[in-house]
């Protein structure tokens, strides 16, 4: 063995030693780095609890704690993330003991925040090192109420009318609301029946004094409960004139009327034994005054490839009625939506205004009412799987709004059937049949929609409609049938609340007319139609003769004319402003007619009376030729 292996053999067992008395007291009087390689700095946080939740407009307390070690110095700060805009985060004082940082941390939540469940993140930092751990925060509806859109109404002086107020409640809450009506001028009398109620609805009777002007008011509704701040909604009510022993005074508004429904020309008749005198309007507004119980109204619509003239005839109670409604609605609201889960081709329908789906999708509804309406959906399955139908209640979406996504596959169900069978059938008749759904959303107006329909065949068909356990107390089942014969077209809508098999007859035929030429000295062609109505007819009758871009319409209700009828083309020759081009130049041939007359239907809607058990409204039409 060589001197250098020997002495590493004998060194290496003592160096430990050596290196020990060397570090503690063995000769060296330099001082050493007592721990050279230090622990790095940590934290850890917890948080108790770990998920909160709160309603929107309170708070709670998480308390977070970090546990600190290694060469951690300093203070320890925490921090919430993630919480969405109106949540605001308070971190109290934070109290340090030994190796651990507690603090209370106080979240807030806004009243605006919506209603779910977000994620958070909280986390504690200091001297470069942080932790952080997810939090659960979920917000529930505070409890509260807010008062739905009222519907306008129209009310004439010395009478009255009613609106619905609804009462929307979130949170569970369940007190009573008390509904006052503010902003009613003298004489105008608002009572909310009931005036405090725990349930979702008030109705306003609305009592206008003779004496009150004239005008346009708009009324402010609140609702007030202990403990809550006040809601409120306003609505107009338009009084109109009242009708007077000595006479009425009418104003037929066209401002808000199309172009084409803008007249070129008006005349009236006070009484059906009267003269006819032409109206100027200013700004497309027409004012008279009618002494009689009757009146005839004429207008001459000359659009440039069509000229109308039209002679109505009403009771005078019927007639302000027409007035207050005339254009009253404009184009009315225009609503979006998503649809899926469909099955085949779709109607939607939207307090009576309608479009159809033919693919999953965006889709658009036109012309929709003010107030609360029924939302409501079928979709036909064209193959071998059931239809499905869909109905959301009391929607009031505003102009350009978006009603959400219609799922018939979640939230949708299949419908019920029943069989109709048509009665009054002879044989050949062509014609459509079919199933509608008729709701009145605040009981304010009856709105039909379409449900599905098919070509007529045999004298029998399968009704589709919403089961019992889907139908809401005031909606009806509709069957809808028209058909044609020859010449002769007949229709009715029947409305029953129990969807099961039954007879829906058609009305009586339409008879045919004699027709009588009574031009005399006039320089336009003057038709005069008799006829005995039918009595189910009984709502009103019209005889329009037309050829070419002409056409001609004498139209009168039961209250004026019914049974032994005679319909004739009055003589304006001679008034102020009339043109004899806008009648039927005399010596042409080739002149349609058609008579028809309606039961059932009130001046407003051809919808009225359906949301009834048994509601029934028939037309039936004959056209011919005169020469």
């Amino acid at each position: 063995m060589s001197r250098s292996s020997r002495s590493r053999s004998i060194f290496e067992p003592v160096l430990p030693f050596c290196l020990a008395v060397l570090v503690s007291s063995c000769g060296g009087s330099t001082p050493t780095d007592p721990d050279p390689d230090p622990d790095p700095a940590t934290i850890s946080i917890s948080i108790d609890p770990s998920t909160g939740t709160v309603e929107q407009g309170g708070s709670l307390v998480v308390t977070g704690t970090a546990t600190i070690g290694g060469a951690f110095s300093g203070g320890v700060t925490f921090a919430v993330t993630g919480l969405p805009a109106g949540v605001t985060i308070s971190v109290g004082t934070i109290t340090t003991s030994g190796s651990t940082a507690t603090a209370p941390i106080t979240v807030t939540v806004g009243a605006s925040v919506a209603a779910g469940t977000y994620s958070g993140t909280i986390t504690a930092s200091g001297s470069g090192v942080s932790d952080s751990v997810a939090y659960s925060l979920t917000v529930t509806e505070a409890p509260g109420f807010s008062l739905g859109t009222v519907e306008n109404i129209s009310i004439q002086q010395g009478t009255s009318g009613s609106r619905a107020v609804a009462i929307e409640r979130t949170g569970g809450f369940a007190e009573s609301v008390t509904i006052t009506v503010e902003g009613a001028p003298a004489g105008m009398t608002v009572t909310p029946d009931p005036g405090s109620t725990a349930g979702t609805s008030s109705t306003l009777g609305i009592s206008v004094g003779g004496a009150v002007a004239v005008n346009t008011y708009t009324l402010t509704v609140r609702g007030a409960a202990t403990g809550l701040p006040d809601a409120t909604t306003t609505f107009d009510v338009t009084v109109t004139a009242s009708v007077p022993p000595d006479g009425t005074n009418f104003r037929l508004d066209f401002s808000l009327c199309t172009t084409d429904e803008r007249p070129t020309w008006l005349a009236v008749k006070d009484g059906m034994a009267g003269s006819w005198t032409a109206v100027t309007g200013v700004a497309d507004v027409y004012e008279f005054t009618i002494t009689q119980s009757t009146l005839g109204v004429a207008v001459v619509y000359d659009a440039p490839a069509e000229t109308d003239l039209s002679v109505d005839y009403f009771a005078t109670t019927e007639a302000v009625v027409v007035a207050a409604a005339l254009c009253a609605d404009g184009s009315g609201k225009a609503v979006t939506g998503t649809v899926t889960g469909t099955v085949g081709p779709t109607n939607l329908s939207l307090g009576g205004s309608s479009t159809t789906a033919f693919l999953d999708g965006i889709f658009g509804i036109t012309n929709v009412r003010d107030g609360l309406q029924d939302f409501v959906g079928y979709s036909t399955n064209l193959g071998a799987g059931s239809d499905r139908m869909f109905i959301l209640r009391d929607q009031d979406i505003a102009d350009g709004g978006d009603i959400g996504t219609i799922d018939f596959t979640a939230d949708g169900f299949d419908p019920a059937t029943a069989t109709i069978t048509v009665g009054g059938l002879v044989g050949g008749e062509d014609g459509a049949i079919g199933t509608n759904y008729a709701t009145s959303s605040a009981g304010s107006f009856c709105a039909v929609a379409p449900l599905k329909g098919d070509l007529l065949s045999g004298s029998s068909f399968t009704a589709s409609s919403a089961p019992a356990s889907q139908q809401a107390a005031g909606e009806y089942h509709v069957a809808n049938i028209s058909t044609v014969l020859g010449n002769a077209v007949k229709t009715v809508q029947e409305a029953f609340e129990a969807l099961t098999a039954r007879t829906v007859d058609l009305p009586a035929d339409m008879p045919a007319p004699t027709l009588t030429d009574v031009t005399g000295s006039a320089n336009y062609l003057r038709l005069q139609a008799d006829f005995t109505l039918p009595a189910e007819l009984d709502s009103n009758v019209l005889f329009d003769y037309a050829v070419g871009s002409y056409n001609m319409t004498v139209f009168a209700t039961a209250a004026v004319m019914s049974g032994s009828v005679s319909l004739t083309m009055p003589d304006f020759s001679g008034l102020a402003g009339w043109d004899d081009a806008w009648g039927i130049p005399l010596g042409t041939t080739g002149i349609e007619y058609v008579v028809s007359g309606r039961g059932g239907t009130g001046l407003e809607s051809e919808t009225a009376g359906l949301c009834t058990d048994g509601g029934r409204v028939a037309s039936s039409t004959l056209t011919g030729s005169y020469n």
